[in-house]
This record gives structure tokens, sequence and C-alpha cells, in this order.
């Protein structure tokens, strides 16, 4: 059988016993806060928080929600603690 590309068709396979099966790091994902620049030489502002498995993929994940809608020259994306 041949497997599809669409990944609604594709599943993933867990193991038939319960115990076995143990949550990988990616879903503990990480919070981290967004710290937003409109122009160059203004102060950052807190624009709000994400959730990401990674710094490179909450930077990702920043520019996306926060970098589209407005004009924005900087972005800061710090781990919460």
């Amino acid at each position: 059988m041949e497997k599809s590309h669409d990944p609604r068709v594709n599943r993933i396979e867990l193991p038939q016993d319960e115990q076995k099966f143990q949550e990988d790091t990616l879903f503990q994902w990480q919070t981290y806060e967004v710290f937003q620049q409109q122009n160059r030489g203004e102060q950052h502002v807190h624009v709000g928080s994400l959730h990401a498995p990674n710094p490179e993929m909450a930077l990702v994940l920043a520019k996306e929600q926060y970098g589209r809608r407005e004009q924005c020259a900087n972005l800061w994306v710090v781990k919460s603690a």
C-alpha cells in the first residue's frame, strides 16, 4: 500500500501497549515572551507570548504572529522563566 502525501490520511502508529509509550521532548513545548520594536531607536515592547519546541521555531512563529500585522523593525524572543 502506498503512503499518501496528505497528512490527514497518514496517521502516527502508536505502540499497542500504552505503558511503553513515552512522550518525546517535542511534546513539552516551552513558553516564550515576544518583544517588538516598531521603529529603529525605539524601545522594545512586550506584545505577547507563544509556545514553541525550541528558540529557533519560537522566532519563526513570532515573525508569523507579530511581524506581519504591523510595521516591525526588530523582534526579540525570550524563554519565560
